[in-house]
C-alpha cells in the first residue's frame, strides 16, 4: 500500500475525532510528505520520452534565459533606421 493511500485511510478513520486531533494529524502528515519530497529525486518525464532532473531543468532554463538576454542586447544595439518626414 502506498504511503498516500495509508494516510488517506488513516485520516478518514480518525475523522470522527476532535478538531485539534485531526489538525495535529494533518500537520504530521504534511511534515512526513515534505520530508519524503525533500529527500526524493524528483524529475520531469514528458510522455516518458526522457527524464529531466531538477538540476538539468534549471540548467536548461538558465541557458534559455541567457540566450534571450543576449538576443535582446543585440536588438538594442542595432542602429535605428532614420525616418523621413512626410512631404
Amino acid at each position: 500500500m502506498a504511503l498516500e493511500d495509508y494516510i488517506i485511510r488513516d485520516l478518514r478513520s480518525n475523522a470522527n475525532g476532535t478538531t485539534s486531533t485531526v489538525a495535529e494529524e494533518l500537520h504530521f502528515t504534511v511534515d512526513v510528505l515534505r520530508g519524503r519530497l525533500d529527500g526524493s529525486r524528483t524529475a520531469i518525464s514528458p510522455l516518458s520520452f526522457f527524464t529531466l532532473s531538477k538540476v538539468g531543468f534549471v540548467s536548461g532554463l538558465g541557458t534559455i534565459l541567457t540566450y534571450i538576454i543576449v538576443l535582446m542586447q543585440f536588438k538594442a544595439s542595432e542602429p535605428v533606421a532614420p525616418t523621413t518626414a512626410p512631404p
